[in-house]
């Protein structure tokens, strides 16, 4: 969070930026940045694919689910490295961010920063912890540690199985997911940079900057 806090203290805005985070972070944001950071949940995607200003997103949660250690572990072993428990958690937070940007960049304008050198099986093990995250068992989360006014008496789960709880009073909750997400279309505008907490913020520029 106070990365994000940070990123946004940083940033040189325009008359008409607009600010959107997760419905269940926009009010912490708002409250230690003072500036009117907005739940992107309700916002309409014909607004957004029409709409001609700056836009920031803050994505505060793991847009893949974190790996573990043991699957660090045994994805490395197959490329013949072999890691104990500390090695592999060492290599967590840099795998989960070679998965990020695997995920992210060929939706995006551009993404930084660049991860510079890294041992060649580390990508490797990435994509294919990224391969599998969908599959059943993998990327299990305890949201109520998070939030627990929602998701109290939930078991962990992965992100898939989330949004349908978080989106409980709406109708159709996996039509805003993936592609059917409000801000997709716009994605491919974005700047996007990953913070050191692999949380990211998706610049989109204003449509006049985006055309020169």
């Amino acid at each position: 969070m106070w990365q994000t806090v940070q990123a946004l203290r940083e940033h040189r805005y325009r008359a008409d930026t607009r600010i959107y985070s997760l419905p269940y972070q926009h009010f912490c944001l708002a409250f230690y940045t003072g500036l009117p950071v907005q739940s992107i949940a309700p916002v309409r995607r014909e607004f957004l694919d029409a709409y001609e200003g700056e836009i920031l997103l803050l994505e505060v949660t793991n847009r893949v689910p974190a790996p573990q250690w043991k699957e660090i572990r045994d994805a490395a072993k197959v490329r013949g490295v072999e890691l104990g428990k500390p090695e592999a958690w060492a290599w967590a937070g840099k795998i989960m961010g070679l998965m990020i940007r695997a995920e992210v960049q060929p939706l995006v304008r551009s993404f930084s920063p660049d991860p510079g050198l890294v041992a060649p099986w580390s990508e490797d093990v990435a994509r294919e912890l990224l391969r599998t995250a969908g599959q059943a068992g993998h990327g299990r989360f305890d949201y109520a540690l998070d939030n627990p006014a929602m998701f109290k008496g939930y078991a962990p789960m992965p992100i898939d199985e989330f949004w349908p709880v978080f989106f409980y009073r709406f109708v159709d909750p996996e039509r805003r997911t993936g592609a059917g997400l409000n801000y997709a279309g716009r994605m491919k505008d974005a700047e996007a940079r990953l913070l050191p907490g692999n949380w990211l913020v998706l610049r989109i520029p204003a449509r006049a900057e985006a055309a020169r």
